[in-house]
C-alpha cells in the first residue's frame, strides 16, 4: 500500500510539472519565413558567373551556384541582362556587369 501511495504522488507530481524542452528545435519542421529571409538574403560578395546557356531566345545563366533569366533576383541583384559573354546586374541602384570567366581563368 505505501509503494502503490509513493508511486501515486510520483505520478501526479510528474503530470503537474512543467515540460522541460519548450525551446528545443524540430529538425524536421520546414523553415519559417524568416528564417527563409535569412538564408537568402542580401549577398556577401559579388556574384559569380559559372556558366551562360543561350538557345534562341531562351537565355539562363548560373549565378552563385543558382539557375538564373532575365528579371530574377539573387539577394539584392536583379539580372537585367544575359549575354554571351557575362551578366548584367543590378544592385543598389547601380548597374554592373560580371563576365564569364575564361576556361584558362576558371582553372586558377
Amino acid at each position: 500500500m505505501r509503494n502503490t501511495t509513493l508511486t501515486l504522488t510520483l505520478l501526479i507530481a510528474c503530470l503537474g510539472a512543467p515540460v522541460a524542452g519548450g525551446d528545443l528545435h524540430d529538425p524536421t519542421r520546414p523553415p519559417t519565413a524568416q528564417a527563409t529571409r535569412i538564408m537568402h538574403g542580401p549577398l556577401i560578395a559579388e556574384p559569380r558567373v559559372s556558366a551562360i546557356f543561350l538557345s534562341g531566345t531562351r537565355k539562363v545563366a548560373i549565378v552563385n551556384d543558382r539557375l538564373v533569366k532575365v528579371g530574377d533576383t539573387l539577394g539584392d541583384f536583379v539580372i537585367d541582362e544575359i549575354t554571351s559573354t557575362g551578366v548584367r546586374y543590378r544592385s543598389a541602384g547601380h548597374l554592373k556587369f560580371i563576365a564569364l570567366p575564361s576556361a584558362h581563368e576558371a582553372l586558377r
